[in-house]
């Protein structure tokens, strides 16, 4: 795993003493971490109450002690063995402190931002459902207009019918009279007075619906802009007018009968058969089938514009708040940095001081040594070039 030192080996005793500066700020990144973390736990709590607080307290304090203990192991072990190339504890060491920076981050974060975020959430939907409202009004509107057009129907088929027993001018046969062609024309003509009355009464509904929506959409703006009751307690309040709202626009898509409509249209323009009397079967359907057209039109400007219903959104999590980071960079940035950005930076520092100073001593050691092999060599060179020196018999 790493280098075996000798026992007199003074580079396993480098970097020995306890980086007291680095374990000081860890302390203090710690005290403020777990206060933090304490503060969004309070935030994103659904309880109340003494026993529900000193839940919080034993969290709080134990994310505190997990964060203290694994940063400054990580530190005074991880960091000084990776410094001695034991790179699997250096490894180990910076990957607990991600995991436990990265645990804390999330959760601080998403904490200290969640009741914002739940805010701009409802804010969101009240625009939405403004859009939503207006589409639907929009298509009541153009399906209430059809009236007019069946209206005009109504007495196209009339006048024909009219004619029809006057001269028989659609059938061609005989000098008038009630018969088939002007019998069912007449219950064509009825049948659109009908269709026109319901759609009148619809206006009426639907005019009803739309003021009843504009007073809820008016509540929920009020509800919302009401910033001293906490998001919570507006959130129910919103959640109740929402439904209110949807029961309105209900109601508003029931105000107009457009399947009275569709099944009008249909029948019209799939016209009928006189047996016997392919003339009067002709021109008969091309009166229906050209009012049966222009209806069919209307249905579909009113189906063209379908607009889904928006979900009140539910109390956002983790991955809901980190969505608005750009919203809240201002925390989120600063909680990163107390969370993951220092620890990392203490123990990459302390690892390139203790690094550097296992290399100092490394040529300390070194230069020494080799000072000693000059002396030595010095040494010898003198005993030889004395004019008394004997060689030793071996």
């Amino acid at each position: 795993m790493g280098n075996n030192f000798p026992a007199d080996d003074p580079l396993e005793h480098v970097g020995g003493e306890k980086p007291r500066f680095e374990i000081l700020i860890i302390l203090l990144v710690s005290i403020f971490s777990s206060t933090m973390f304490g503060m969004a736990l309070l935030s994103l709590g659904m309880e109340s109450g003494p026993l529900a607080n000193l839940k919080y307290l034993v969290i709080t304090g134990a994310a505190g002690l997990v964060a203290y203990g694994v940063n400054r192991t990580a530190i005074e072990v991880g960091a000084q063995l990776a410094a001695q190339k034991f790179f699997l504890a250096g490894f180990v060491s910076v990957a607990a402190m991600m995991v436990v920076g990265a645990g804390l981050f999330l959760a601080t974060f998403s904490g200290l931002t969640n009741r914002d975020v739940a805010e701009l959430e409802v804010q969101a939907h009240g625009t939405e459902l403004v859009l939503y409202t207006g589409a639907q009004n929009r298509v009541a509107a153009r399906s209430s207009r059809a009236g007019a057009i069946i209206r005009i129907i109504e007495a196209d088929l009339f006048d024909k019918a009219r004619c029809e027993v006057e001269s028989s001018c659609i059938s061609g046969r005989g000098d008038g009279g009630r018969g088939t062609v002007a019998l069912a024309l007449e219950e064509l003509a009825k049948r659109a007075g009908e269709i026109a009355l319901a759609f009148e009464r619809g206006e009426t509904a639907r005019q009803d619906a739309l003021d009843s929506i504009n007073a809820q959409m008016a509540e929920y703006q009020k509800v919302l802009g009401e910033s001293e009751t906490g998001i919570r307690a507006r959130r129910l309040e919103l959640l109740q007018i929402d439904a209110r709202i949807d029961q309105e626009v209900t109601r508003l898509k029931e105000a107009v009968p457009t399947s009275l409509l569709k099944s009008y249209a249909s029948e019209l323009s799939s016209g009928f058969t006189i047996p016997q009397r392919p003339v009067a079967t002709r021109r008969m359907n091309e009166i229906l089938k050209t009012h049966g057209r222009a209806l069919d039109e209307i249905l579909g400007s009113i189906s063209g514009d379908e607009v889904p219903r928006p979900v009140f959104p539910a109390l956002p999590g983790v991955l809901d708040v980190l969505g608005y980071f750009g919203s809240f960079a201002h925390i989120g940035l600063v909680v990163l940095v107390v969370e993951g950005v220092l620890p990392i930076t203490v123990w990459t520092m302390t690892f390139l001081s203790l690094s550097w100073e296992i290399e100092k001593e490394k040529r300390r050691r070194e230069a020494a040594k080799s000072r000693q092999q000059s002396a030595h060599h010095r040494t010898v060179k003198r005993r030889h070039s004395r004019p008394d020196h004997r060689p030793e018999n071996g």
